[in-house]
């Protein structure tokens, strides 16, 4: 979901599902787990360097992190291209690169330990790529340019 204010500023909101069990690569490592997220959820604001009736270009940034507070949080810069056509169905494609940090995996004792002990690690900051297509419906088909 998203939209132009005043043709000029890109703001967008995002809550996609997975379609799938997601694994963590830590989960291969002896004694740690990860909770496998269901929903991913984020925004981003760009501005409008490029429009024409049918297509906009808005770099910016991207905010994103997912249900489970074990994955930490991503910021990034965002490069979204959006085309609109006469009947108002938009195609979209957003591809953002930046910075993971944050987030946690839990630890299981295995030798001399109290039974049962879980400890929590912190998870290393790393890269992060963002690609995502959007299809949908614009209400007033193209407010990329003013009428």
């Amino acid at each position: 979901m998203g939209t132009y204010l005043a043709g000029r500023v890109r703001l967008a909101a995002r809550l996609a599902f997975l379609t799938e069990t997601v694994r963590d690569d830590q989960e291969d490592s002896p004694g740690r787990s990860s909770k496998a997220p269901s929903f991913l959820y984020g925004a981003s604001a760009g501005f409008v360097v490029f429009r024409s009736p049918h297509f906009a270009l808005s770099p910016g940034l991207l905010f994103a992190r997912t249900n489970v507070s074990d994955y930490g949080t991503m910021l990034g810069l965002s490069v979204p291209f959006e085309w609109v056509t006469n009947d108002g169905v938009r195609l979209g494609l957003e591809i953002a690169g930046g910075s993971v940090f944050g987030g946690s995996s839990a630890v299981s004792c295995s030798l001399n330990c109290d039974v049962a002990q879980v400890t929590f690690e912190d998870r290393q900051s790393g890269g992060a790529l963002w690609l995502q297509f959007q299809l949908g419906f614009g209400i007033h088909h193209s407010p990329l340019v003013p009428r």
